[in-house]
């Protein structure tokens, strides 16, 4: 049987700008535009990409702050946490794309032109092509993150 990353390596593209990853593995590449398949790392592991892939799940792409810092740093105070949101979007921000996050102040919006494996293994499910949606689980969604703080996100986690 093949490896998560030899099933994920091969995932058809819509043209994302990004590929992202979550099945099996948790990542952030730049798609290659001739091939399809993921190129080099744009976030490392980390409640980055973590908030990468909570705002790319969220019902459009998008969630509060104040529901942010709940999932994401409920160990902190609520001055801390949202100054640790403002880094943490500054580093998205440093790495994507000024405009990969947009926020009004009180929502946070992620505005990457990606491919996600967990759409197309979602999509195959629905669409009845049971043997598309085998080809493409590479594993458990996001496995194996844990972070002080982040138990809201490690639950939510669990359950997709």
């Amino acid at each position: 049987m093949s490896s998560p990353r030899q099933f994920q390596s091969h995932l058809p593209t819509a043209d994302g700008r990004f590929t992202l990853l979550t099945l099996g593995t948790a990542r952030l590449a730049e798609a290659d535009q001739a091939t399809g398949a993921p190129g080099a790392d744009r976030l490392p592991p980390g409640k980055g990409l973590a908030l990468v892939v909570y705002l790319h799940c969220s019902p459009g792409r998008t969630a509060t702050r104040e529901h942010l810092t709940d999932r994401f740093w409920n160990d902190c105070s609520p001055e801390a946490a949202r100054q640790t949101l403002r880094q943490t979007i500054y580093r998205i921000r440093a790495a994507l794309g000024a405009e990969a996050i947009t926020s009004d102040g009180e929502s946070v919006t992620l505005n990457l032109d990606l491919t996600c494996d967990r759409d197309l293994f979602l999509a195959a499910i629905h669409g009845g092509r049971a043997s598309e949606a085998v080809g493409l689980y590479g594993g458990q969604f996001f496995p194996a993150y844990a972070a002080p703080g982040a138990a809201g996100f490690e639950q939510w986690a669990d359950l997709e």
